[in-house]
């Protein structure tokens, strides 16, 4: 069957309109969460790379939260076990996410300022914990603290890059972490500090 010019040209267009719809979402868009909950309400926007989200959900009538999860990436390492059939096993991971939540202090026992100096504290265990940054940030107007560090991690890469924010408002403590692979660490502050840049709580 022959195709005249006109038909292959029509075909050519309908291929490149299909290639741009299926690329319409791509890592570099962006997206806008948001979360109406009975306890809290808020807004903020994000990398479309993080395509997978857990949440909103509310725990427990007193908390609620949302993480932003990035596609998993797979790792090889020595097995193990003693006589295996191979020299190496793998598994999938999440190398990068950040996540917003909001908590009755009363609840949990611990303030903004309270919970970053747990973290410190827990942290401060782990053999490659290195304090990176403290410093006072804005977030929706309000003045937050931020502490971004190195840890170890049980699962995947043993070192990663870890930042966390606090404040208190309207009678609950707010809590935004990230965390992400060393060779991410640049990336995904980028897209924490956007989070944070974005956020609105919805009175």
């Amino acid at each position: 069957m022959q195709i005249s010019i006109s038909g292959r040209l029509l075909l050519v267009l309908l291929g490149a309109l299909l290639l741009l719809g299926a690329c319409s979402v791509s890592d570099d868009s962006y997206k806008t969460m948001n979360v109406k909950t009975k306890i809290v309400s808020f807004s903020f926007e994000y990398r479309a790379y993080y395509r997978d989200v857990e949440g909103p959900e509310v725990l427990g009538g007193d908390s609620v939260y949302v993480n932003l999860i990035a596609p998993k990436k797979e790792m090889s390492f020595p097995n193990p076990e003693p006589g295996g059939k191979s020299d190496t096993v793998s598994l999938e991971y999440v190398p990068a996410y950040i996540g917003v939540a909001a908590y009755n202090p009363e609840a949990s026992g611990l303030s903004a300022a309270e919970s970053i100096e747990r973290a410190l504290y827990t942290e401060a265990k782990w053999p490659a914990f290195r304090l990176l940054e403290r410093s006072t940030v804005t977030v929706a107007g309000i003045e937050a603290e931020l502490i971004a560090y190195q840890t170890n991690q049980i699962i995947g890469p043993p070192v990663v890059y870890m930042a966390d924010v606090y404040f208190d408002y309207g009678g609950f403590t707010w809590a935004f972490d990230a965390g992400a692979d060393l060779d991410l660490a640049e990336t995904v502050r980028a897209d924490f500090d956007y989070v944070l840049q974005t956020f609105k709580i919805l009175e």
